[in-house]
């Protein structure tokens, strides 16, 4: 099998993941936001040995995918490379407290589905489910309440972090359909992102992903075709 490879004009930045969704889809959100021409390499699941049989010959540091190469800076680990982009494309804050601010909101994103994560590929998914959903409840509301009625996470300008918070508000659409009805602002918020021109030309391309939300093993966003009833 030969990997899936796409190119937006030649460039020195490549990103490399699985063919799905997960952790690198901010940061294909953020990378079509700014307009940086990139390679993205893609694996499925057939090519894993291809990835696992390689991943330790690439001069990282900590091996593992996503992982970005700009010129000769090779990044790993998710939010440490959304963190890179930001400050590199000017989403990452205009001095010191916004930097840390906006770090701090990426982390609380990202706890909320982490926690998803760890039932999403249990067995007992159906089981654990109701338990989780009082910590999902109050992870939304929390953030709604952040957001309040700014625009963007940080206000008038876009950071990082929220191209993080778009593709979870949208993952939690097929965990619980209709649970932004309540947080008008959450929902304003995504539909304002995802109008941005350069995302709303890529959710519309065959580029953009749109099945499997985690892992193909997951027994909830996993797979290979979405529910029926979406």
């Amino acid at each position: 099998y030969n990997c899936l490879v796409y190119h937006r004009q030649m460039s020195e930045l490549t990103l490399c993941y699985w063919n799905l969704r997960g952790l690198g889809q901010s940061v294909r959100y953020l990378l079509e936001h700014v307009g940086e021409s990139y390679t993205e390499t893609r694996y499925t699941p057939e090519q894993a040995s291809e990835w696992f049989g390689k991943k330790y010959d690439l001069g990282f540091d900590f091996p593992n995918l996503p992982y970005l190469i700009d010129g000769k800076k090779k990044v790993t680990q998710s939010a440490v490379i959304m963190m890179y982009l930001g400050k590199k494309h000017g989403l990452a804050g205009a001095n010191e407290d916004e930097f840390l601010k906006i770090a701090e909101i990426d982390g609380a994103i990202r706890d909320l589905r982490v926690g998803l994560s760890k039932i999403a590929y249990s067995a007992d998914y159906a089981k654990l489910r109701p338990e989780f959903m009082s910590k999902f409840e109050a992870g939304l509301k929390n953030m709604s309440k952040f957001l309040g009625g700014k625009t963007f996470l940080m206000g008038d300008k876009l950071c990082y972090a929220d191209f993080v918070l778009f593709e979870d508000l949208d993952v939690y659409g097929y965990f619980e359909p209709g649970c932004l009805d309540k947080y008008p602002n959450l929902k304003r918020y995504k539909e304002s992102i995802g109008d941005l021109p350069n995302v709303k030309k890529y959710l519309e391309s065959d580029r953009f992903i749109k099945w499997p939300l985690n892992g193909w093993s997951a027994t909830f966003g996993g797979g290979f075709a979405p529910p029926a009833q979406h």
